[in-house]
């Protein structure tokens, strides 16, 4: 009477679906893997990417070609099969049993790990050739660096001892500065002229005897010479390098060592941070390199440090050497000064001895005058006796002079010996600079040779390194597989639904049906139809 209600929709295939989802993500990697990962062709070299690994068999191979150079001879050996028309017997060729076909490498070849990449990279002949060489250097470099190690093994086993001696802070052997000469051990300027015995045979008058000893003065000789200084105080000179006090090498020192501490934690710091462990080999080679330096730097600062403390005691030196110079000047002007008023005084002496003497003469001649003639021969004998006198003066004078030019001779012996002091004491000084700056020069000498080797290593481990070429590095991007799985859930999503609005409209019309059969039926029992009874 009415339709067949809907047949309810296959169940979908889950697990087909998802294998087919499977299939379809493993064939979306493999071709995202191929178009990621392209091959690169370089002026250096290049890149290839391959997928799988291919095995040769080549026993297999090596059989099957011998197999088929076998069968290939004996196909083409000759056989005896009959004879001629004068019966001789003849050989002719094997029949041909089928054409023979050479075995191929591809035959024996079997491809395995095909969702594996293989990246090959590749130079150039000139660029391999170049690495070739490169790496043939660093290996003769790397053995001389092993020969180098045992050397420097060796130098660093042994304690650095440098031959020092100490250094020159004293001068000596120049001997103390002679004391001025003894002016008065001389001798003194003779003032003491006797007059001679004058002739007395006239009573009339008496001739004056002249001047008597000492009374116009004597003539000073005994100058005293001042003391010239002989030593240099040494006190006002800046401190030696070794003492207490702040010296230039401790100033450079405490600004050097705080750099050094910074360092040495920075350091620290550093290899801790790239994972270095305290105590490891590593870390013990970077911290003694750090050492060396450290040691190098507070070497060189106390080699400045001891020049600018000796270049400050040698200035400091010069200047009390000079004003030292000019006291012993100021004090031989000064002796040359009371030399010259000595002089003077002597000469004032002798003038009013001689005008003493001009007045006694003027009196011996009144009193001639008065006796006449009769004093002639007394006269005569008075002129007699003083030119004598004159003559003893005159001599007396020039013992004077010599004595003053004995002086002089002796002030200038002793500037000369003080000037000779002086130069002695340069040669010493110089002497004492030049052993420092020679000893400076040996230690840097000797810290040249203990540092050779290690400069050597360092220049062999530090050679220029192979730069390869640069290729893109392999990447995995994903490409969006087909949605089977999904469309599968879909695709019974629509037939569920598909099917449920069949079965409403199904139901739906079947009620229509139904009401409308009912209401057929109805009509014809109540209104005295088929069944009812009539009017």
């Amino acid at each position: 009477m009415g339709k067949k209600s809907p047949a309810p929709p296959p169940a979908p295939d889950y697990a087909a679906a998802a294998q087919a989802q499977g299939a379809a993500n493993l064939d979306a990697a493999r071709l995202t893997a191929r178009i990621s990962n392209p091959n690169i062709s370089t002026p250096l070299g290049g890149q290839r990417v391959t997928f799988g690994k291919s095995t040769f068999d080549q026993a297999g191979y090596d059989k099957a070609m011998a197999d088929y150079q076998q069968k290939l001879a004996q196909q083409n050996e000759p056989i005896e099969y009959g004879s001629d028309s004068g019966g001789n017997a003849i050989r002719l060729p094997r029949p041909s049993g089928g054409s023979l076909v050479a075995p191929t490498k591809e035959q024996f070849t079997t491809t395995t790990d095909q969702d594996t990449p293989f990246i090959e990279q590749y130079l150039t002949p000139e660029a391999q050739k170049t690495l070739d060489a490169q790496q043939r250097v660093s290996l003769a470099l790397a053995g001389l660096g092993e020969q180098g190690i045992g050397v420097a093994r060796d130098v660093l086993g042994q304690r650095f001892n440098p031959n020092l001696r100490d250094l020159s802070t004293e001068l000596g052997g120049y001997g103390k500065v002679a004391q001025g000469p003894d002016l008065m051990g001389m001798g003194q300027a003779g003032a003491n002229v006797g007059a001679e015995q004058i002739m007395s045979g006239v009573r009339a008058g008496r001739v004056n005897r002249g001047p008597m000893e000492g009374q116009y003065g004597y003539a000073q000789g005994g100058v005293q010479g001042p003391e010239l200084q002989g030593r240099l105080d040494l006190n006002g000179l800046p401190q030696a390098p070794i003492g207490a006090g702040m010296t230039a090498q401790q100033a450079i020192m405490s600004r050097l060592e705080p750099q050094l501490q910074r360092k040495r934690a920075a350091l620290e710091t550093q290899l801790a941070n790239q994972g270095l462990v305290r105590g490891g080999e590593a870390y013990n080679a970077a911290i003694q390199e750090a050492q060396q330096g450290e040691n190098d730097l507070r070497t060189q600062a106390a080699l400045q440090g001891i020049g600018l403390d000796q270049s400050a005691r040698a200035q400091a030196f010069g200047e009390q050497q000079a004003a030292g110079q000019f006291a012993n000047q100021a004090a031989l002007s000064g002796f040359g000064a009371n030399v010259q008023n000595q002089q003077l005084y002597n000469q004032a002496v002798q003038q009013n001895l001689q005008q003493g003497l001009s007045v006694q003469d003027a009196q011996n001649r009144a009193s001639q005058q008065l006796f006449g003639q009769q004093l002639g021969a007394q006269e005569a004998a008075n002129q007699a006796a003083q030119q004598r006198f004159g003559q003893r003066m005159d001599i007396q004078g020039l013992y004077n002079q010599a004595l003053g030019q004995n002086q002089n001779a002796a002030l200038q012996q002793q500037a000369a010996a003080n000037q000779a002091q002086a130069q002695q004491f340069n040669q010493a000084l110089q002497a004492g600079q030049f052993g420092n700056t020679a000893l400076q020069q040996s230690l840097a000498q000797q810290l040249a040779l203990r540092n050779q080797p290690l400069n050597e290593i360092g220049a062999l481990m530090s050679g220029s390194q192979v730069q390869m070429p640069q290729f893109q590095g392999y990447t995995g991007a994903n490409v969006g597989a087909a949605p089977v799985f999904g469309a599968a859930q879909a695709q019974g999503d629509f037939a569920q639904r598909n099917y449920q609005n069949q079965v409403a409209a199904y139901n739906a019309k079947m009620g229509g049906l139904y009401n409308l059969l009912g209401s057929a039926a109805g009509g014809a029992f109540g209104a005295g139809g088929m069944f009812g009874k009539g009017p």
